[in-house]
């Protein structure tokens, strides 16, 4: 009897380990349902707050082989992929202290005839979250039109159309048309804003214009402007519901969503746990 009893000990365990590592997979609420009342926020299901996370991992995974799995299943529904290559779009995003990766979706980005810039900021931001859409985690899609007197101004792609589009914008009030997509399809969660940022240029010059151009060189950027670099001696002023939506990603409603999706605002002040 006393031979049998490590044995009985032993198989239990190791039962209690196996239905621990299928309730995730049976039912993903059944761990965070309980969890989600206590924390009083619009969390989504399969979503924790990180630091959430960090305390489960501290207090009651340590030294648990099956604890630990399961916290890496919770964290893989954290991840975020930001659809953009440009450089302004990781800085910002990088200032919400998250972890993400970077991917470039291909998408046409050809205006339809008569499509109004609101239109078109919209369209191409759901164009390149869902170009991504196979992927894992939370997908975060942005895109930026400018309109000068109802002419849409994309990226230039080169000095001499850099030189008309700010030749037009002279003196001009102009509209930046800041398109966000943020979207979980694992979560049934679709976000899409577009903001406006009102925009009055200075009187440019030539002299002006070929200076800031070969100092900047803005031709990837819509309106041939870089405000994160020397663009602002170019303009006299700007309004905008959101700061940071002149920049290309408006981080007010990016945090608003990752938020609803789950985030803690204090998820953002902390170092981030890889």
């Amino acid at each position: 009897m006393c031979h049998f009893i490590p044995f009985l000990y032993f198989y239990l365990n190791s039962i209690v380990h196996v239905i621990t590592i299928c309730t995730v997979f049976i039912d993903k609420y059944l761990y965070t349902s309980i969890l989600i009342n206590s924390l009083h926020t619009k969390t989504e299901p399969n979503l924790l707050p990180l630091s959430l996370i960090a305390l489960l991992d501290s207090h009651q995974c340590a030294n648990n082989t099956h604890s630990q799995f399961l916290l890496i299943v919770i964290m893989k529904s954290k991840h975020i992929l930001l659809a953009s290559s440009s450089r302004e779009r990781k800085r910002l995003l990088s200032m919400l202290n998250t972890p993400f990766e970077c991917a470039n979706p291909d998408i046409d980005e050809t205006p339809f005839p008569n499509e109004h810039p609101t239109d078109l900021a919209y369209r191409l931001s759901l164009a390149k979250a869902k170009a991504l859409e196979t992927k894992d985690g939370i997908i975060i899609a942005g895109d930026q039109i400018i309109s000068v007197d109802n002419t849409v101004l994309g990226k230039p792609l080169n000095h001499a159309n850099a030189v008309k589009q700010l030749q037009l914008c002279s003196q001009q009030k102009a509209i930046s048309y800041t398109g966000v997509c943020i979207l979980s399809s694992q979560n049934n969660f679709c976000h899409i804003e577009v903001i406006e940022t009102h925009i009055q240029y200075r009187t440019l010059n030539d002299s002006l214009i070929t200076a800031y151009l070969q100092h900047d060189k803005p031709y990837e950027c819509a309106g041939s402007i870089r405000l994160e670099g020397r663009g602002h001696l170019l303009i006299n002023g700007l309004s905008s519901s959101d700061p940071y939506a002149i920049y290309g990603l408006p981080l007010f409603s990016v945090t608003q969503a990752l938020t609803a999706l789950g985030f803690d605002l204090c998820d953002f002040l902390e170092k981030p746990c890889l």
